[in-house]
């Protein structure tokens, strides 16, 4: 199983059971980043993916300058619709 977490302005990849990340990368300056439930959009703090690539829906959500992009992942399919929210 593979776990995706952003938080705190880092993006963290671990696979199995391992304590190290196989990603551990820092959003630029001004940029932030997070997954949030389709339905309440309240925030996931760790997305689970099993062996197939399969996860439950959610929304990646990443913001900078003001504008906010989201895109909405159907975990199932691995088919994401694309839709930018501007907040300015």
């Amino acid at each position: 199983m593979t776990t995706l977490a952003i938080t705190d302005g880092r993006v963290v990849v671990r696979v199995g059971g391992d304590e190290s990340p196989v990603v551990d990368r820092w959003l630029p300056d001004g940029v932030t980043g997070s997954l949030l439930t389709p339905d309440s959009r309240e925030p996931i703090p760790e997305l689970r993916v099993d062996r197939l690539g399969q996860s439950p829906d959610y929304i990646l959500s990443v913001e900078s300058a003001g504008v906010r992009s989201e895109t909405l992942v159907a975990g199932l399919t691995g088919y994401a619709f694309d839709e930018e929210v501007s907040e300015r």
